[in-house]
């Protein structure tokens, strides 16, 4: 779930530019499988029609899937943003 929020928001930041063609990778094969072939998984069914309506905006889209040993500095910089974020207490 984590994966498809954080592509959410990297299509809508995408969207604020004047980008025209989008090409997103992840080493989620599931989620690349999903996005591309428009069976989307219950669980992240909104988070994937939001994306696939977001991809509407760019004369190019396409998520591929790219494994994670090609894919480190990338998983790095998620792995320390998750430990950077701020504690909030309710």
């Amino acid at each position: 779930m984590a994966e498809a929020l954080a592509m959410r928001e990297a299509v809508l930041e995408a969207k604020r530019t004047p980008l025209l063609k989008v090409w997103l990778r992840t080493d989620s094969q599931e989620f690349a499988r999903a996005i591309n072939s428009k069976k989307y998984l219950v669980e992240l069914f909104e988070v994937l029609m939001d994306i696939k309506f977001l991809s509407f905006s760019f004369s190019f889209f396409f998520v591929s899937f790219v494994g994670r040993e090609h894919n480190v500095i990338a998983d790095s910089l998620a792995k320390s943003a998750l430990h950077n974020l701020p504690s909030i207490l309710y």
